[in-house]
C-alpha cells in the first residue's frame, strides 16, 4: 500500500520526521477492496489497519488517498459504472483499464476519446457516484483498527486525507468542468471535515493552473490548463488545509532543471501570497530506462531536496517532499520510477531525510517539548533552537555522507544574521564571541537543557535529540 516515502527509521533509533503516502483504495483488480457499493473486502481493510498500526510503532505519519483518478478498481470510472443515477455505459471500457492500467486516451478514436472524457466528468456531479464515494469515506474515517483498537478519525498516525489522486475534469470538451471539480472539492472536503475534524485535508492534485489564471504561463505543457484544475482556486476553501503539487519531468516532457525550479518557486509564492497555507511536493520522480539515466534522476532529486530544505530553513511555504517510489518485492510490476536501497539516489534521500526535523526550529521545539505553546516561547529561546538545529545538522551530515562543511557554512550564515544574541543567551552552545561551537562528537549536545531553562519548563525532554 505504501506509495511515497520521505524518511524512515527503526525504533528506538532517533530519526527525522517520517511521512508516507498510501492508497486507501485498490489499484490491483485481483484484490478489490471495494467489491461493490457498500460491500468491502475485510481482509483488504485489515491490510490498511496493519499498515497504520506498524507505522505508528515506527513514528511514521501517513497520508491516505480516498480514490484514484487513473486506475479502474475502486476508482472514478468504476464508481460511475456502479452508480444508479449515472447513464448506462454505451461504449466498452478500454482494455487498459480492465487490465489494471492507467486511465488514458492513447490509441483511441476521437469518438471514443470524447465519450470517455465526458463520462469521466460525470463523477463530479452524479449523485449516485457521490453516494458511493461518501460511503467509502465514512467507512474509513469511522473504522476501528483491528490491530490497535484506534478509530481512524482519532488516530494521530494519519497525517492527512487526499480527496482524490490527480483529478481530471477536462475543460477542452466539457466547458464548465473546472466549476464542477471546484464544487466537488468544496463539498467533499467539507464532508470529510464534518466526519473527521482531527486530520488535515487536501486535494491531491498536480497543481496546474487554469487558462484564466495569471500563472497559466508557468504550466508544464499546453494541455495542463484544460485538465479542470486551478491551483489557487482548488486550495482556497477553508476545509482544505494545505496545498500540493506533483512534478513529472518525463510525462510532461519537461526535463530541464530550470522548469523544475520555476514550477516549485511559482507555487511557493502563490501558497504564501494568495493562500497563506503550507505546500507539499507530494509526488516527484524520474523514469529510468538505462544506466545513463541514473545521473539525471539524481539531479531531479537533488534539486527538489535543495528547494525544500531552503524553503523550510527560511520558514517559507514548502514544507516537505515525497518521492515516487521505494522499490519493494511485493510490487509485481514496479515500473521504471522505483529506487532501491542500494541506489545512489537512495543515498540522496537518506541525506535529505536526515535534515527533516532540523530545518524547522519550531518543529525542533515541539519535538523536545510536546504541547508547548509556541506563541509563549521567548524569541531568544527560538534563536537557541536554531543554533541547536544547525549544530545537529552538522553531526547528521557526517553520518549520512553529506558535506559537513556545507552545514558549517549554514551555521556561520545563521550567526551572521543574529549577531551575538545566541552567544549571549547560550554560551555552552556557542562561543563567547558568538561563533558557532564545533559540532558535537560522540554524544548529544547540551542545548536542550539550556532551551528548557529559557522556556522555564520544569521537566527535561523525554528523549535526547537525534
Amino acid at each position: 500500500m505504501i506509495f511515497k516515502v520521505w524518511a524512515w527509521g527503526r525504533p528506538p533509533e532517533p530519526r527525522p520526521m517520517t511521512c508516507h503516502r498510501a492508497w486507501a483504495h485498490t489499484i490491483d483488480p485481483s484484490y478489490p477492496v471495494m467489491k461493490s457499493p457498500g460491500w468491502y473486502d475485510e481482509e483488504g481493510l485489515k491490510a490498511l489497519d496493519f499498515l497504520l498500526s506498524e507505522a505508528n510503532k515506527y513514528g511514521i505519519r501517513v497520508i491516505l488517498s480516498f480514490v484514484d483518478n487513473w486506475k479502474y478498481p475502486g476508482g472514478v470510472d468504476q464508481m460511475l459504472d456502479w452508480s444508479e443515477t449515472a447513464p448506462n455505459r454505451t461504449m466498452p471500457l478500454p482494455a487498459s483499464l480492465l487490465e489494471g492500467g492507467d486511465y488514458n486516451q492513447r490509441s483511441l478514436t476521437s469518438g471514443e476519446k470524447n465519450y470517455i472524457v465526458e463520462r469521466h466528468s460525470l463523477f463530479y456531479t452524479d449523485e449516485g457516484a457521490r453516494k458511493i464515494y461518501r460511503d467509502y469515506v465514512s467507512t474509513l474515517v469511522n473504522r476501528t483498527n483491528v490491530y490497535n483498537g484506534k478509530v481512524y478519525r482519532d488516530d494521530p498516525t494519519i497525517l492527512a486525507w487526499n480527496l482524490i489522486n490527480e483529478p481530471r475534469c477536462e475543460t477542452w470538451l466539457v466547458w464548465d468542468c473546472g466549476d464542477k471539480l471546484q464544487s466537488w472539492i468544496e463539498s467533499e472536503s467539507a464532508f470529510v471535515k464534518e466526519l473527521d475534524p482531527n486530520h488535515l485535508v487536501t486535494v491531491g492534485e498536480e497543481g496546474f493552473w487554469a487558462g484564466d489564471s495569471p500563472n497559466e504561463y508557468a504550466n508544464p505543457t499546453w494541455w495542463a490548463k484544460a485538465m479542470g484544475q486551478d491551483f489557487r482556486r482548488n486550495h482556497l476553501p477553508e476545509s482544505i488545509d494545505f496545498a500540493t503539487i506533483h512534478i513529472w519531468p518525463d510525462t510532461w516532457r519537461r526535463p530541464e532543471d530550470s522548469f523544475q525550479k520555476s514550477w516549485i518557486l511559482a507555487h511557493i509564492r502563490e501558497a504564501e501570497e494568495e493562500l497563506g497555507k503550507p505546500l507539499l511536493l507530494e509526488e516527484f520522480g524520474k523514469s529510468i530506462r538505462g544506466s545513463t539515466d541514473v545521473e539525471q534522476r539524481n539531479r531531479v532529486y537533488s534539486l527538489a531536496h535543495e528547494l525544500v530544505e531552503d524553503s523550510a530553513s527560511k520558514n517559507r511555504a514548502l514544507k516537505g517532499s515525497l518521492f515516487w517510489n521505494w522499490e519493494t518485492d511485493l510490487i509485481r510490476s514496479p515500473g521504471s520510477y522505483e529506487i532501491n536501497a542500494w541506489d545512489s539516489t537512495f543515498e540522496l534521500v537518506k541525506g535529505h531525510a536526515s535534515l527533516g526535523c532540523f530545518v524547522c526550529p519550531e518543529c525542533r521545539v515541539r519535538d523536545l517539548y510536546p504541547g508547548v505553546d509556541l506563541a509563549e516561547v521567548p524569541s531568544s529561546a527560538m534563536d537557541i533552537a536554531k543554533v541547536t538545529m544547525l549544530i545537529q545538522m552538522s553531526a547528521g551530515a557526517e553520518a549520512t555522507g553529506s558535506s559537513y562543511f556545507d552545514c558549517q557554512r549554514l551555521e556561520r550564515e545563521f550567526m551572521d544574521s543574529v549577531g551575538g544574541l545566541a552567544g549571549a543567551v547560550m554560551p555552552e552552545v556557542t562561543g563567547t564571541s558568538g561563533t558557532a561551537a564545533p559540532a558535537p562528537r560522540g554524544g548529544a549536545p547540551t542545548a536542550p537543557y539550556s532551551l528548557r531553562t529559557a522556556l522555564r519548563l520544569r521537566t527535561p525532554p523525554s528523549s535526547s535529540p537525534s
